[in-house]
């Protein structure tokens, strides 16, 4: 399936309104949890917004240039968990998407970020998430935003944002191709 530039927009403004709202600066961690077009565009604009590192969390789906894949196995997570973590601690500052709107995933994140991180739960799931709201979200200071990810809710001035960032032809082109490999 190939994705007309026309197309990208919508998913392109979704992900840098996302990234405003978690405040995303140049040389903090972005992680993305989720699969699909929607979640290779949000990697990709990590990585525009100058995310360093960008890391993938989960198997399967495209792969963007510039982005660490971290896979987490079903039978043992603890010890990919625990690696991450170890290195979420050593980052200046780490903001999260979770796309997948599950609850484990929820958990999972809760679990491993660090102290002041920035989390985003957009998934459209709808499954229950239960919080330890004391243990995982006040005594760490994590910011949590959730509202579901939709690019046909983008408002105008992050549609424009993403026109002028596609007037160029390599992002044009990097943003078709997430888009496509996501698919």
């Amino acid at each position: 399936m190939t994705v007309q530039a026309e197309s990208v927009h919508p998913l392109l403004a979704c992900a840098l309104h996302a990234w405003q709202e978690l405040e995303l600066e140049v040389g903090e961690t972005a992680l993305v949890a989720g699969d699909g077009p929607l979640a290779d565009i949000f990697r990709l604009a990590a990585l525009w917004h100058g995310a360093s590192p960008v890391i993938k969390l989960g198997a399967g789906g495209g792969q963007v240039e510039g982005v660490r894949s971290c896979e987490v196995p079903d039978d043992d997570p603890e010890s990919v968990l625990d690696e991450l973590a170890v290195q979420l601690a050593e980052a200046p500052a780490v903001a999260a998407v979770d796309l997948t709107g599950r609850a484990v995933v929820a958990d999972m994140f809760f679990e491993i970020l660090p102290r002041y991180s920035r989390l985003l739960l957009a998934g459209d799931t709808g499954e229950p998430l239960t919080i330890d709201y004391y243990v995982n979200i006040h005594r760490k200071g994590i910011g949590v935003l959730a509202r579901r990810a939709d690019p046909n809710t983008a408002d105008a001035r992050m549609l424009q944002r993403a026109s002028d960032l596609l007037a160029s032809a390599e992002r044009a082109a990097a943003c078709r191709k997430a888009a496509d490999s996501g698919s």
